[in-house]
């Protein structure tokens, strides 16, 4: 909004011309909320701005506040993004559970390497050695059957590990389901 002086008529192109491509994306329109802010100024990003008396819905940050948020089901597929790793007597990563159950002895892949390990000991965010840990909850991992940390990135992603498929075949499927 910065280079049109926050005119309604060029907010109007933007949007028609935006809409398209985003339904091509998968898209609908409940799925889109528009928020005109000023990337320079940071004018209707946190506040609301004066400069668009058109425009009478939240700023960017209270459309953000009202998103719901989604539930985590410890009974889907283990899921936990790799925040940080390091090597001490082993591998060891750190995380968030985002869904399902992680416990000691567990199977996993590490994706998208497909690298297997295995779940030695679990800590929880008060260094406290658990059994198992649920969606929400922050955790270091110390994996086994990893040569060392450069097998694992930030970024990466702990999965479950199927013996009974192929990891190729069970990441296909998993890709079908989303």
């Amino acid at each position: 909004m910065d280079d049109c002086n926050w005119k309604i008529d060029r907010w109007n192109e933007i949007r028609e011309k935006t809409i398209p491509f985003l339904h091509q994306c998968g898209y609908t329109d409940d799925d889109i909320t528009w928020v005109p802010i000023s990337g320079l100024s940071g004018e209707n990003f946190k506040t609301k701005t004066d400069k668009s008396p058109w425009y009478d819905g939240p700023s960017f940050l209270d459309v953000l506040d009202q998103l719901p948020i989604p539930p985590r089901d410890e009974t889907k597929p283990l899921r936990i993004p790799i925040l940080d790793k390091m090597t001490d007597r082993g591998v060891i990563v750190f995380g968030k559970v985002e869904q399902g159950i992680v416990e000691l002895g567990t199977k996993l892949t590490i994706a998208p390497s497909l690298k297997t390990a295995q779940v030695l000991s679990i800590f929880n965010s008060k260094e406290e050695l658990v059994r198992y840990a649920k969606p929400g909850e922050n955790v270091k991992l110390r994996l086994g059957g990893l040569q060392d940390e450069s097998e694992v990135r930030k970024g990466d992603v702990i999965c479950p590990r199927d013996d009974t498929l192929p990891i190729t075949e069970i990441f296909i499927a998993e890709i079908k389901v989303l």
